[in-house]
């Protein structure tokens, strides 16, 4: 990322990789995960990063969910979706999929006063692509992998609980380049990766404590306990109940009820020096006894097919920046959050923990987002969620 935005920091003997973005211990994904997109760098844009690369979802037949971060640092910007194998943007035009299905960002929405200060609490955009996606068209079974599709947006803190699993995904590196590295090191394919829901202290250091309510904090392992070894079950939600303020139960151009914009009273328990939201699950700040963890096995259910093997556990890396963190409610798979930094030692080694954006803790800002209507906008402005919503001038409509 460019200095601007992401200056890279030491914590003690850890660095903290804002300005690295593959996902770490993942491996190829076998199964389409549809709603996966990465975002390439185009040659319009003025700032050229090395191997710049992002990843995103896509949450309706044009929106793709983002960080502001990959919306920002660069102008021009191509969105590569239904295809597994990452294609860098100097190539986009040698490869048959990403020739003929790349997309171009014609509009880009995200919070207005958005900059290397407040970044990190609303480091969060969509981006709109200039043709609707088909997600019935199977020709991209041929050319790509297969047909691109949408994912659900989670709003409900209580699937937040610490101990669950979490899936990370992208195409980043496996490790973040060292000084002396100048080539592409991004994954050839679609990684994936489970990572846990921690206590936020172990995110603490990244982030001031003003801010801390809005993120998640991931690791490879639970916390405890240490003796755990071969299969881990995998947490997966039954059910949740249906948020009446999702922006799909109705049209973004009319006006959001009043009521689907109200913040949630958030407490701050000095005492535990963490933020609780009262009546809501918040077990991801709080302490899990020993014998509560000691049967987390027990107490989880399996995912699928398959448990989850303790070799399997990873996080984020270097370009994976902008990509989601999923969680699954019943059969359903949801995007609980979004991928910022993670935490790398002095051998170049992505170590964790992981920091995401909370999507349900930033439900008012997403909501505000995501509408178009200019009564919901003068709404958020009120609240001081003023939304900057411009258009991307491409040189040529033929590129």
């Amino acid at each position: 990322m460019s200095n601007i935005f992401y200056a890279c920091f030491f914590i003690t003997f850890f660095r903290v990789s804002l300005c690295d973005r593959r996902i770490t211990n993942g491996k190829v994904v076998e199964n389409g995960k549809n709603y996966m997109v990465y975002l390439l760098n185009s040659q319009y844009s003025q700032n050229q990063p090395d191997s710049w690369l992002c990843g995103g979802v896509i949450i309706s037949p044009t929106q793709v969910l983002t960080a502001a971060a990959c919306l920002t640092e660069v102008t021009h910007i191509y969105v590569i979706a239904g295809y597994k194998k990452y294609v860098s943007g100097n190539n986009i035009d040698k490869d048959e999929c990403t020739r003929t299905r790349k997309q171009k960002i014609v509009k880009i929405i995200v919070y207005k006063d958005y900059n290397a200060t407040l970044w990190i609490k609303f480091d969060i955009g969509i981006g709109i692509v200039e043709k609707p996606y088909n997600f019935l068209d199977t020709s991209y079974r041929t050319v790509c992998s297969y047909e691109p599709e949408a994912i659900s947006i989670n709003y409900d803190i209580k699937i937040e609980t610490a101990n669950s699993f979490g899936l990370v995904l992208g195409w980043g590196a496996a490790r973040p380049k060292g000084p002396d590295v100048n080539n592409d090191t991004n994954s050839v394919y679609l990684k994936e990766a489970y990572t846990v829901l921690t206590n936020k202290s172990f995110c603490r250091n990244q982030i001031p404590a003003s801010l801390e309510y809005y993120f998640l904090c991931t690791q490879k392992l639970p916390e405890r306990p240490k003796e755990r070894t071969g299969s881990v079950g995998v947490t997966t939600q039954t059910s949740i109940t249906p948020d009446k303020c999702d922006y799909t139960n109705f049209n973004m151009s009319l006006a959001i009820p009043k009521e689907c914009l109200e913040i949630p009273e958030v407490l701050f328990n000095r005492k535990a020096n963490e933020y609780q939201v009262p009546e809501v699950n918040t077990s991801i700040g709080g302490k899990m006894n020993d014998s509560t963890l000691n049967n987390v096995k027990e107490n989880q259910t399996v995912n699928n097919k398959n448990e989850i093997q303790v070799s399997q556990l990873g996080g984020i890396c270097q370009n994976d920046h902008g990509g989601p963190l999923i969680t699954t409610a019943g059969n359903k798979e949801i995007v609980m959050g979004i991928a910022l930094n993670s935490v790398y030692n002095k051998a170049y080694q992505c170590m964790g923990p992981y920091l995401f954006l909370s999507t349900a803790r930033s439900s008012v800002l997403l909501k505000c987002l995501l509408s178009s209507n200019e009564e919901t906008r003068r709404v958020c402005k009120s609240m001081k969620y003023d939304i900057k919503e411009y258009d991307v001038i491409w040189p040529d409509a033929n590129v």
